[in-house]
């Protein structure tokens, strides 16, 4: 959306939804904002190198990574920087980061240390979660080309060769590897025994997590547009031919399938009972995750003003973020009205166990607990 444009959305929201002038400062999220959310804000945290590239939670810290290259971490509860420390230079950038843990003896007695990895061209750098200590460099033959993943002891990732990787963080060697034929066209995503992954051209390839082993392969007239969901026994996968599908994860059959009026944007989200999928233009689209004898799926509604990604939802509301128009939207799940539209005022968001987190830009952090 041209500047203009975006000018003139956050003036007439300012109108419609009450905010001052002062509140749509780029520098913050607006207080009023976080109210119409149902949200507070909890604490604000300025970091030492400007705008988050990266960011991972582990337990009650979130670690991030900005763009000067300093590795933080904070506390989810107060919002406070425990350290800090510069990975590398200014002239390079980290791929990515992913965190773990390193476990020690047994039971009770175990010692458990977090641990985060940075991905830095053919090499990881390892840092100690507690101090920000960097304990090793270790070099990677398969270099991932999505974000890892956590499943079990191992993070997984694609790599620009199309093959799917596991790698285990703590021995610092590769496992299993399975070839999908070409390059990712989206992350891979993980839930219960099984892994499902997407190819640019069209391949979708369901393993399982444990062994690596192929369930089922699908190709499709079109790339995945996002991740997969993976809910129960079903696998749901949207792709640029215009199509949700919704396949039972054993055997491969689609359970249902719906054509959709444009490109879908993202992969879809199961929420309980409920399957959603925006598509630009058209709205959030509602379906029934798994109807009874339904080829086509069951629509329950379409929201068409509620453009944007689902960053959290709970029972009865879905919170959408539109980074396009720089505004947050709330939907009322039982039927898609839209309660709230209001200026956004950060770049992105991560749903945490704790409080949502809004990246601000160059100007840090900010946490949104409920209001009680």
């Amino acid at each position: 959306m041209p500047h203009m444009q975006k000018f003139i959305l956050k003036a007439f929201l300012a109108i419609t939804s009450g905010l001052s002038t002062q509140t749509l400062a780029e520098d913050g999220v607006p207080f009023e904002t976080a109210k119409a959310i149902g949200r507070r804000v909890a604490w604000t945290a300025p970091l030492p190198g400007g705008e988050v590239r990266h960011a991972e939670q582990f337990g009650n810290q979130l670690y991030v990574l900005d763009e000067q290259n300093f590795l933080s971490s904070l506390n989810l509860n107060s919002g406070r920087v425990m350290w800090s420390v510069q990975v590398t230079g200014e002239g390079s950038t980290p791929d990515f980061m992913h965190t773990f843990e390193i476990r020690r003896g047994q039971g009770l007695a175990a010692k458990v240390t977090p641990m985060v990895l940075v991905g830095l061209g053919s090499e990881l750098l390892k840092f100690n979660g507690t101090n920000g200590a960097m304990t090793k460099r270790v070099s990677m033959d398969r270099l991932p080309d999505t974000d890892p993943i956590e499943v079990g002891q191992y993070m997984v990732f694609g790599t620009n060769r199309g093959v799917v990787q596991w790698y285990n963080p703590d021995l610092e060697v590769p496992w299993r590897a399975f070839d999908c034929g070409d390059a990712m066209a989206c992350d891979v995503s993980a839930g219960g025994d099984l892994l499902v992954a997407a190819a640019r051209d069209g391949g979708v390839l369901c393993l399982q997590s444990g062994n690596g082993a192929l369930v089922w392969r699908k190709k499709l007239l079109g790339p995945a547009t996002g991740p997969a969901a993976i809910a129960g026994n079903k696998v749901y996968v949207a792709s640029a031919d215009g199509y949700i599908r919704c396949y039972n994860h054993f055997d491969s059959p689609v359970a249902w399938e719906r054509l959709l009026e444009g490109i879908p944007a993202g992969g879809p989200m199961v929420a309980e009972e409920d399957c959603y999928v925006t598509v630009p233009g058209k709205g959030l689209h509602a379906f029934v995750a798994d109807p009874r004898d339904e080829p086509g799926g069951v629509l329950s509604w379409i929201s068409e003003k509620a453009d944007g990604h689902i960053i959290a939802h709970d029972a009865r509301t879905l919170l959408l973020h539109d980074a396009e128009d720089g505004v947050l939207r709330m939907v009322r799940r039982k039927d898609g009205r839209m309660t709230a539209e209001v200026p956004a005022g950060a770049d992105r968001f991560l749903q945490t166990t704790g409080p949502l987190v809004a990246f601000v830009g160059k100007s840090g952090v900010v946490g949104l607990s409920k209001r009680n």
